[in-house]
């Protein structure tokens, strides 16, 4: 197996990406919503793993945001494509000069591989406002 990891190109890579996640689920997701800034490990032309830096306005801060794997290869494939794509992003937050990457997740594979490559969890609680089930009316 050989991985490599480039930087996102939707006029290359968009019909791609939208095809693994239509293979999860996730049909109806905006792809001209995605960050300016994505990243995707392939194997052999084929994408594994996609993700992007989602910038934090008005400070020198992104967000990890938009992980996606291919289904159809294999779990140890796609955790090496994850650990690749992790490292490329975190290469990228370092040349884009960002003081921090955050990320957010309750998946417990994402928050061990989030503690791997250096992530620590912040005392800060999470709030939600649900605007569908009568709350904050």
């Amino acid at each position: 197996m050989n991985l490599s990891s480039f930087q996102y190109n939707a006029k290359f890579d968009k019909r791609k990406l939208a095809a693994l996640l239509f293979k999860r689920g996730l049909s109806k997701v905006d792809l001209d919503t995605l960050p300016e800034v994505g990243l995707i490990v392939v194997n052999d032309k084929e994408i594994i793993a996609a993700g992007f830096i989602r910038m934090i306005e008005n400070s020198n801060s992104a967000l990890i945001d938009s992980y996606i794997t291919d289904s159809d290869q294999d779990p140890e494939t796609r955790n090496k494509a994850l650990d690749l794509l992790t490292t490329a992003i975190i290469d990228k937050a370092k040349s884009l000069k960002l003081n921090a990457l955050l990320a957010i997740s309750v998946d417990t594979n994402t928050l061990v591989r989030a503690s791997k490559h250096g992530f620590v969890s912040l005392e800060h609680k999470l709030m939600s406002l649900s605007l569908t089930s009568g709350q904050g009316d």
